[in-house]
């Protein structure tokens, strides 16, 4: 174990130095006597006890009488200090799980030291979370002026493809979730590509993740809509010798970055999600088919409970806006033309973790001319905007937005 006593007595002197400005960064960092070595942490709990009765500091003679120590005068910010001790702390509980799992595998038990692994990075991950978390309101408000700069010019977020949606949500806003929810094979891979594909060419870095489908279905979508190719001849091979040659032209063409894809893996869990998400620290995150993703639970209703719960983690520690897909059930018809909150299949909890849930409606009128219905199920911050009616077209991979909805006749009478 690292000990290095002279951390913890200038991080006391620290707190006493500063006063009451050292409080507020102690309470900020939400960091408490477990951070110190034994031999200090009463004097710590006392400083803090004594602040809370008298709004004042001890003096050196109270602690040098009450715990015989003198205090060690320090030219270093008290911000580095706590970020030192809490480094140490790191570092000490990594040694002992280090031993811990090292005696597991010895035993040949590798699913055992898998699982204390996963424990030990999410204590972690919730313990930096709480360090950081719990701010004075008042000091956001240069961010609330930002904030109505930007509104009044816009957009707040990530621009969405489509405009009534803009003036609804100002965009996929950071610390948000978003959730598209359809019956199967309405097209909700489709709608999360069109939305990729919009930030990525908005400049913004996006991570795509689908534990069902291949990359290179993907991908082939992602393409056919950059270029605008007839997606069916693409997926069929059945391109004239012209398109042919012009689309491979334009494919050779294509290049960028800042479009990352996880996919295809059954394994896939919340821990493969997190881990690509450090890698490639995304703008947006995008999870298609999240009930596909792996997670505790003896059956699909409490994984889904499990994933609500844990998305609203992600979002708060990453602070990106996270748009899932998942189903409705079979209470929404393959035609219908309506659907409520309560058709979200296998978990109640989605909608209550949701600040904005969108579903895909598609009847048959819709389908014969190429129309998709996009209808609100939930909105906590955002404006109502009744329906959107979108273009659903794989031959010209023409997915814009048509109309509001209170136009949806003539649009459908006249496409």
């Amino acid at each position: 174990m690292i000990e290095n006593l002279d951390l913890d007595m200038e991080l006391i002197g620290g707190l006493l130095k500063e006063g009451k400005d050292g409080i507020a960064k102690i309470k900020k960092q939400c960091f408490n006597a477990t951070y110190l070595l034994a031999k200090y942490r009463n004097v710590y709990n006392f400083i803090m006890d004594f602040w809370d009765e008298f709004n004042s500091m001890p003096t050196n003679d109270i602690l040098l009488t009450k715990f015989n120590i003198n205090v060690v005068q320090t030219e270093k910010p008290l911000d580095f200090l706590i970020d030192e001790l809490w480094n140490r702390k790191l570092h000490n509980e990594l040694t002992t799980h280090t031993g811990r799992l090292i005696d597991i595998l010895k035993g040949n038990n590798p699913r055992e030291a898998l699982r204390l692994i996963e424990e030990f990075v999410s204590d972690i991950r919730r313990a930096n979370i709480l360090r950081t978390n719990v701010i004075d309101g008042l000091t956001l408000k240069d961010e609330i002026k930002d904030s109505y700069l930007k509104a009044r010019n816009g957009i707040v977020g990530i621009e969405t493809p489509w405009k009534t949606l803009n003036m609804a949500t100002m965009g996929w806003q950071k610390n948000e979730i978003y959730g598209i929810f359809a019956r199967t094979k309405i097209g909700k891979t489709i709608w999360m590509i069109v939305v990729a594909h919009h930030a990525w060419k908005n400049k913004h870095k996006v991570l795509f993740v689908s534990p069902e489908m291949k990359r290179s279905t993907i991908m082939s979508r992602f393409v056919a809509l950059d270029l605008q190719a007839n997606y069916k001849r693409l997926r069929t091979g059945q391109f004239t010798g012209c398109e042919e040659k012009d689309f491979f032209t334009k494919l050779d063409m294509l290049n960028g970055e800042s479009f990352y894809l996880l996919s295809q893996d059954w394994q896939m869990d919340l821990n493969s999600i997190q881990a690509a998400i450090e890698q490639v620290e995304p703008e947006l995150l995008m999870i298609d088919g999240i009930y596909l993703v792996r997670g505790p639970g003896d059956n699909l209703t409490e994984r889904m409970e499990y994933m609500a719960e844990a998305l609203k983690k992600m979002v708060d520690h990453y602070n990106i806006p996270i748009i899932i897909s998942s189903q409705l059930n079979r209470s929404v018809k393959p035609n219908a033309k309506v659907a409520e909150v309560s058709a979200i299949a296998l978990s109640d909890k989605l909608s209550w973790c949701m600040d904005v849930c969108l579903a895909l409606l598609q009847d048959s009128d819709l389908k014969k001319f190429k129309k998709m219905r996009v209808a609100p199920l939930v909105l906590r911050d955002a404006d109502d905007f009744g329906e959107i009616i979108l273009n659903w077209n794989f031959e010209k991979m023409d997915f814009s937005e048509v109309a509001a909805a209170d136009n949806t006749q003539d649009n459908i009478d006249n496409p």
